[in-house]
């Protein structure tokens, strides 16, 4: 989220008229810690060759459908 919101500040063509201060203390989070929240809760869930691969800790392959998804 800090991360992106960094890169959309950037991506205006005068940041000036952006109204957010000291965008440079925003603090990161890992961005995997959300959806395990989710799923910790029953709000989301994955299909079941996802849910193997979570629970036995496989690295997921860059750009690959379960990544991207």
């Amino acid at each position: 989220m800090a991360a992106d919101l960094h890169t959309a500040i950037k991506c205006f063509n005068n940041p000036e008229k952006v109204l957010l201060n000291n965008a440079e203390k925003l603090t990161m989070f890992a961005d995997y810690r959300i959806p395990q929240i989710l799923r910790h809760y029953g709000i989301i869930e994955y299909e079941q060759s996802l849910k193997n691969k979570i629970d036995n800790r496989i690295e997921l392959l860059p750009n690959s459908i379960e990544e991207v998804n």
